[in-house]
């Protein structure tokens, strides 16, 4: 499997679940991430309902699956 199809699977599994997840596209800022709940995948993108550090909504974001390189679940700023 590999890393597209592999994040896609978590992606997918955030969804059915309604899991917070912080997903990671700018290696070269390694600390940003984009944290919220993903709302529609593609094979291509997602859409996720972003939230703020406040845990506050702050619109939809969308984002290439080929851009992903890290998917964390239940950190602090997750929490």
């Amino acid at each position: 499997m590999n890393q597209t199809a592999h994040f896609t699977s978590i992606l997918q599994r955030s969804i059915e679940r309604g899991l917070v997840v912080s997903i990671f596209s700018n290696q070269y800022e390694p600390e940003k991430c984009s944290v919220g709940y993903v709302d529609t995948l593609s094979t291509e993108q997602f859409v996720m309902k972003h939230i703020t550090p406040e845990g506050l909504s702050d619109g939809y974001i969308v984002r290439r699956l080929d851009d992903i390189y890290r998917i964390d679940f239940n950190g602090k700023y997750d929490e």
